[in-house]
């Protein structure tokens, strides 16, 4: 199995919220590439989501929300106009 096929099924079991599966196949990336940042990544928040006391697990799952925007912000950078969002940080119609 390659990598690529190995990074959609951690996709798919992050969508699914099925963490240990998440781990294996992360394990199994990081045997092909030990500095895959996406395997990295992804490890690093289900050892936080693990780790947490609180039994809704409240603080895993923001830090999963805030990786999930921060890997959609990343994917999506090309396509950002950064001139728009200067204009909207100084918001003038204030």
């Amino acid at each position: 199995m390659t990598i690529h096929d190995l990074l959609e099924k951690c996709d798919e079991a992050y969508y699914f919220d099925e963490y240990e599966k998440l781990v294996s196949l992360c394990d199994e990336v990081l045997e092909i590439d030990s500095s895959n940042p996406t395997a990295m990544g992804y490890k690093s928040v289900t050892h936080v989501f693990f780790i947490s006391d609180d039994e809704e697990n409240i603080s895993g799952r923001v830090l999963m929300k805030i990786y999930d925007e921060i890997r959609r912000v990343c994917r999506n950078e090309d396509n950002i106009d950064w001139e728009y969002t200067e204009y909207l940080k100084h918001k003038p119609w204030r």
